[in-house]
């Protein structure tokens, strides 16, 4: 009966179980005092990771990122939706999103990113991004593969005004924060 009841636990619920049928007769073989001890593990974290991101005008923005590394020096920082892969068909109101595809490398190598929503870094990383910036919400972050932060919509907004409001070659900097 222990093993049906440990296999059903385990393929239902992912539960480990671990027994001792003896444990009574025999306790000084047995480190545990429970005759059952029933596991279990967490699979997500409830902790939150920080990334400021300082734009060239020395305004600073905290977000949210799992990634540990950070840039320790300003680099460009160009919109999604400027950029878009015109050869492949692509429009601004599609590379915003920074979909498969749908950023110009020309235009994109060497600077960090500001795409419209949040993704896997996977598209701005192929495309030659040395970071990005994305907005939309902060509840939930994922590693990426390249330097990158979550924005909340509000500082999503006040980045892309400092892009369209910047004459000169707008920057940014990265750096982690635990």
């Amino acid at each position: 009966m222990y093993m049906q009841l440990e296999r059903f636990m385990h393929e239902e619920w992912n539960f480990n179980i671990a027994c001792c049928w003896q444990c009574w007769s025999h306790s000084w073989n047995n480190p545990s005092v429970s005759p059952w001890s029933i596991s279990v593990a967490a699979s997500t974290i409830d902790r939150k990771f920080f990334t400021k991101v300082q734009l060239g005008n020395n305004m600073t923005y905290t977000g949210v990122s799992i990634n540990t590394f950070g840039l320790h020096q300003m680099f460009p920082l160009i919109y999604a939706g400027d950029v878009p892969n015109t050869r492949a068909g692509f429009n601004g109101s599609q590379s915003r999103l920074c979909i498969n595809n749908s950023l110009d490398e020309t235009l994109v190598k060497g600077k960090i990113i500001l795409c419209g929503v949040p993704t896997s870094g996977e598209q701005e990383l192929l495309a030659g991004a040395v970071g990005s910036i994305q907005g939309g919400y902060t509840d939930v972050a994922f590693a990426q593969p390249l330097p990158a932060s979550l924005m909340g919509v509000n500082e999503g907004n006040n980045i892309y005004n400092y892009i369209r409001s910047t004459r000169k070659q707008p920057n940014c900097n990265h750096n982690e924060e635990h």
